[in-house]
């Protein structure tokens, strides 16, 4: 997921980390990446009868092929950008200023509470009145419950470097496998995970990372809190993903446990997106 930051706050990066090829535009990339999104819709159909996808597919459309647009629609406006995300700080340093990040509207939480309140509205009436409309609501519905479940999409690490935080881990450099990268963008990746599914291979990811993390029992009575998923996250990334050294190497032991948590989060983000298309449409 993209975060657009100001030339001139890039430009002071730059000086500071000494890296030249960075975007003047945003530092970047969409969470999960294409296929991670894909994996996610791909578990949440697996989760219904075939008779049910064929439900779905005639209200919703391809769930997996819509997955990942809405990264798409920030090419043709940044007015969705904030949806994607929800800027927790975490503070590590002590700040003077007082620390407000979350905004009131124009966040994760608040998209996704829109999205299915507005698609609940439609099922309920003519659905046919405004197809197009509702569109746009299936499809950040589909993406969003991925963004959810990345941990660095529900943070935002404040220091005195960086007052208005770290944007999620964008601008928090390590090394991985020599290369300097921000830590997001690692996290987005999988550690390269997601570069490894292909079209071809989707279904089979999914249901591999089904088999390795099957759906718990507390997950299928557990009630649809997009506010307690965001916290959720909030707490994996502060524990888990800033649990490295700025501007080192890191472990083997922390790529093992980042590409396990990364998978686990993925399926939950499945399940749970299942959980709420259900509530939707039936």
């Amino acid at each position: 997921m993209k975060r657009l930051v100001g030339k001139k706050q890039i430009m002071q990066i730059l000086s500071s980390i000494g890296i030249l090829a960075l975007s003047l535009t945003s530092i970047s990339a969409s969470a999960w990446y294409k296929m991670g999104h894909r994996v996610v819709a791909q578990i949440a159909l697996n989760q219904f009868s075939e008779a049910e996808q064929k439900q779905i597919q005639d209200r919703f459309g391809d769930l997996v092929q819509m997955a990942d647009e809405p990264d798409g629609y920030r090419s043709i406006s940044t007015t969705l950008s904030g949806w994607h995300y929800i800027d927790y700080p975490l503070v590590e340093e002590p700040i003077q200023a007082k620390i407000s990040l979350v905004e009131e509207k124009n966040n994760i939480v608040w998209a996704l509470k829109e999205s299915k309140r507005a698609l609940e509205n439609h099922y309920k009436k003519d659905r046919n009145q405004y197809p197009h409309f509702s569109k746009i609501f299936q499809s950040n519905l589909v993406h969003l419950m991925g963004d959810i479940h990345q941990p660095l999409h529900c943070i935002s690490r404040v220091t005195a470097k960086f007052p208005k935080g770290d944007k999620g881990g964008n601008l928090f450099f390590v090394r991985y496998q020599g290369k300097k990268q921000n830590l997001h963008s690692l996290w987005d990746s999988g550690f390269g995970f997601m570069d490894e599914i292909s079209e071809n291979s989707l279904i089979r990811a999914a249901q591999e990372i089904q088999a390795e993390f099957p759906k718990e029992k507390k997950i299928l009575n557990e009630k649809i809190d997009f506010h307690a998923w965001s916290k959720e996250s909030y707490e994996i990334a502060k524990s888990e993903a800033y649990a490295t050294p700025e501007d080192q190497e890191v472990s083997s032991a922390y790529v093992k446990q980042a590409k396990s948590t990364i998978k686990k989060r993925l399926s939950l983000a499945g399940y749970r997106l299942a959980a709420v298309l259900r509530k939707i449409i039936w």
